[in-house]
């Protein structure tokens, strides 16, 4: 099942999106940034705003593939840049971490026991450059949505062959997301690609054709597919925005004003009073503390 979210600044070469693939306990995903730096210890006074990975679920193994840029995770005390050719093994997808460069891409794999045996402490794998090029024609497929089975399986016997312990896929690759599930995905898409048109849960129920009850229910249906962190529209809603504004804050030319625009608020005073109320630095706070 795929889920897609792509936000940008108008009038600004500043974009951040994140797609994904998932299945139950697994989950491929592609998040790219453009003219944008994401810091992820500006959220230290809101840990619940981080991470930004959206439909997590529960893993015990994460990786990190940088494809474009630098990644910086902080692991245990210690600091490691990342570039291309580098994967960053972790047992978990909670992060201190940060992506910088004028483009940062990259890619990311989850598991949870169904899929592989739990990773226990942070390490770093090293790929080829026939490997470095694969993975990376794997990402531009999960992105343009050309992705299948086949190619799927090829990236975990890929991973299976440096050391990731992920189980190999069988016929359960191929089991179907529930219709409901795959609807609400594509409903989330739509209205998680426009949030400068302001979408609220009215626009759920008319895209989907439900009662806001029925569409709860359906979110709390197929927890296992759902493309929500939580199965709440307006809370999850409301913290992807405050998530998304301190990167934003960061794109030369950006104002406070652009920046509510771009992710659904009526005002600049709407955004700041909606950051503040989550714990989140301001945008002028954000971008000191980021680019210093």
């Amino acid at each position: 099942m795929r889920y897609e979210r792509q936000v940008g600044l108008s009038g600004l070469d500043a974009r951040r999106g994140y797609v994904c693939i998932r299945r139950p306990g697994l989950r491929f995903y592609v998040i790219e940034t453009i003219g944008l730096t994401v810091e992820s210890r500006i959220f230290v006074a809101s840990p619940h705003l981080w991470p930004d990975s959206g439909d997590r679920p529960v893993a015990v193994g994460h990786l990190s593939i940088p494809l474009e840029g630098t990644y910086l995770a902080r692991r245990s005390g210690t600091e490691r840049m990342h570039e291309r050719r580098f994967v960053a093994v972790d047992p978990t997808s909670i992060f201190d971490e940060r992506w910088q460069g004028p483009r940062f891409r990259m890619l990311c794999v989850e598991w949870g026991l169904i899929h592989g045996r739990p990773i226990t402490s942070p390490s770093d794998l090293v790929l080829s450059a026939l490997d470095d090029a694969r993975l990376g024609a794997f990402a531009d497929a999960i992105g343009d949505g050309t992705i299948d089975d086949d190619a799927t399986r090829a990236v975990v016997e890929l991973l299976r062959a440096i050391g990731v312990p992920l189980a190999r896929l069988d016929a359960t690759l191929s089991t179907s997301a529930p219709a409901g599930a795959i609807e609400t995905a594509r409903t989330l898409t739509s209205l998680h690609t426009h949030l400068d048109s302001h979408p609220d849960l009215s626009d759920v129920e008319t895209e989907l054709g439900v009662s806001s009850r029925q569409f709860r229910r359906r979110l709390h249906a197929h927890p296992e597919w759902s493309v929500l962190p939580i199965p709440s529209w307006r809370t999850s809603m409301r913290r992807m925005r405050v998530r998304l504004a301190p990167a934003f804050a960061t794109a030369r030319g950006a104002t406070v004003e652009r920046i509510a625009a771009a992710l659904g608020y009526r005002s600049a005073s709407a955004l700041l009073y909606a950051l503040d109320a989550e714990g989140a630095p301001s945008p002028a706070l954000a971008r000191r503390v980021t680019l210093t």
